[in-house]
């Protein structure tokens, strides 16, 4: 009697010992504030300037994306609940103690009493040694769940770079379109007075007055259309960077060109997409180990040590055994369960193999777009030069009565044409670089200096 009691107090210890384990597990996971920093390279510093400038950078404006929009919160939540999930599967190997009562009735019934021991209360410890592989396969499971969580986290920060440059380069393109229509009205109404004042010596028609009121007339209509689309783009800007009205934007003027890559291929174990689909093959094997477990036989050790029984003054009641159990049948749901594993694993694979796939054509296409949109914006800026050329020329004949005003008219319309060709596409070109950084996984981690650094060239211009 008292080896079998001591052995049922050592079960019982042992259980109630090892129940402070799951606090030292979550002292050791991983800061979700740390994993931002590190996926992202932006710390609460960054978001400190940032909210103090009036005019915002790319830098900035993709700052304030991240800790004022709900995107990356979001995919942190997910992170938060793959380690939660990594606790519960800790506490798997853990011993369950529980607090047990009952009470018979009818009281004076000795034959049910004897049946359950009679009414009292115990206290229960059950300790799984092994159940099939659920224990196992959890924790291989939680641990590759946290890190494809990880990887959505850096997924989620590429998808909100690319939609803050989006929406960053166009309200640019609006505002600078703005600025040349109203620049070229201007041009119209200084061309208006001197066509007045040739118009009353009688060395120009009326009709040329009437052209060029006509041009200012569509110009004002494009710039009023112009005005409701850069609403439209400002309300874009502030929904994706969570800010409010009264922030304006700044562009820099440079920034670094991005590393030389040899073949598409060399870049791809960096991006988080790819990374997070190996990761997503793994939870599919645990799953599947997880599954063949079934078939497996469970062992426990369990105890039990009655604290009161009612109308007993007996010595008090304990035990201490190992128990085990092997499935025989279970209706066929193992054999479903590992068969759906089985096609799961595949589908993982095939995911994969397509994500690589994808991820290679990005690249390809990024890294296509920025050189042929630094290309075209050299032609463009030839152009341009050409198109300013031609302005002032056929300003200076039509002053010599050599052109008509038509004349001037049609090169005045080149001119805006061409410059808002040019403005376009150096902010495609911008836009493309970041398209590329992004698809390359250069912006990762410290890699986001480069935005920082480009931003801080003129940074104080627009923090005036």
């Amino acid at each position: 009697m008292t080896r079998n009691r001591a052995s049922a107090i050592i079960v019982l210890a042992l259980s109630v010992g090892l129940l402070s384990a799951p606090a030292h597990v979550r002292a050791g996971s991983e800061n979700l504030q740390k994993i931002f920093r590190d996926v992202t390279g932006i710390g609460p510093g960054d978001l400190k300037q940032a909210l103090r400038k009036n005019a915002l950078t790319l830098f900035d404006a993709y700052v304030l994306s991240l800790y004022r929009a709900e995107g990356l919160s979001i995919a942190g939540e997910d992170y938060t609940q793959a380690a939660a999930r990594r606790r519960q599967a800790f506490g798997s190997f853990l011993p369950r103690i529980s607090l047990k009562a009952q009470k018979i009735f009818p009281e004076d019934n000795v034959r049910n009493q004897s049946a359950v021991s009679g009414s009292g209360v115990s206290l229960y410890g059950r300790q799984p040694i092994i159940t099939g592989l659920d224990e196992w396969s959890a924790f291989k499971l939680a641990r590759s769940d946290m890190a494809f969580r990880k990887m959505q986290i850096g997924v989620a920060a590429n998808g909100i770079l690319l939609d803050v440059a989006r929406s960053f380069y166009q309200l640019l393109q609006v505002e600078f379109s703005l600025k040349n229509r109203e620049e070229v009205i201007g041009l119209h109404r200084r061309m208006i007075s001197e066509l007045n004042r040739r118009v009353a010596l009688g060395r120009s028609r009326r009709s040329e007055v009437l052209k060029t009121l006509s041009q200012v007339a569509l110009l004002e209509a494009e710039v009023q259309s112009l005005k409701n689309e850069r609403e439209r783009a400002v309300r874009d800007f502030q929904t994706v960077t969570n800010t409010g009205p009264g922030k304006k934007i700044t562009d820099y003027r440079s920034m670094e060109g991005p590393p030389p890559l040899k073949k598409p291929e060399d870049v791809l174990p960096r991006r988080w997409d790819v990374k997070s689909s190996e990761y997503g093959l793994e939870i599919a094997r645990a799953k599947l180990c997880a599954a063949r477990g079934g078939h497996l036989p469970s062992l426990y050790v369990e105890g039990a040590y009655r604290l009161y029984q009612e109308n007993s003054s007996g010595p008090r009641d304990y035990y201490a055994g190992i128990g085990a159990e092997l499935p025989l049948f279970s209706g066929g749901i193992t054999s479903a369960r590992v068969s759906e594993a089985k096609s799961l694993v595949r589908q993982s694979k095939l995911m994969k193999s397509l994500t690589t796939r994808r991820a290679l054509q990005d690249i390809t296409d990024a890294l296509e777009g920025y050189r042929s949109s630094g290309q075209e914006t050299v032609a463009y800026r030839k152009a341009l030069d050409a198109a300013e050329k031609n302005y002032r020329s056929t300003v200076s004949e039509y002053r010599l009565n050599l052109v008509t005003i038509l004349d001037v008219l049609t090169s005045l319309t080149l001119l805006r044409q061409t410059r808002d060709d040019y403005e376009r596409m150096v902010l495609q070109h911008r836009l493309d670089r970041i398209r590329l950084g992004v698809a390359t996984g250069e912006f990762i981690g410290k890699g986001v200096m480069v935005l920082k650094n480009a931003v801080m060239e003129t940074a104080q211009e627009g923090e005036q």
